[in-house]
């Protein structure tokens, strides 16, 4: 578990994410919305780049505020295809 003043491992949230730790998935989702310097750092280091992530809905539901519901409404758009981008 990360200590508030604790600096992160990126490397290994990634891992955890990519198992689907549900836990991890808790903490790179306050890493980003932190306010902390360090911790904008970090997350801006893990997340520049070409990415594309697909979340089960499933899984993300229950973490959505009725807003990020409303955003993100659990169909893939028209025309988006698992493969490279």
């Amino acid at each position: 578990m990360n200590l508030p003043n604790a600096s992160v491992d990126i490397d290994s949230l990634a891992k955890d994410l990519r198992a689907g730790s549900r836990a991890a998935l808790a903490r790179a989702i306050a890493l980003i919305e932190s306010r902390r310097g360090d911790h904008q750092a970090a997350a801006r280091e893990y997340a520049e780049g070409k990415y594309v992530a697909y979340v089960p809905w499933e899984t993300l539901k229950p973490h959505l505020t009725p807003e990020g519901t409303k955003i993100f409404g659990g169909a893939r758009p028209k025309g988006d295809e698992d493969g490279p981008q």
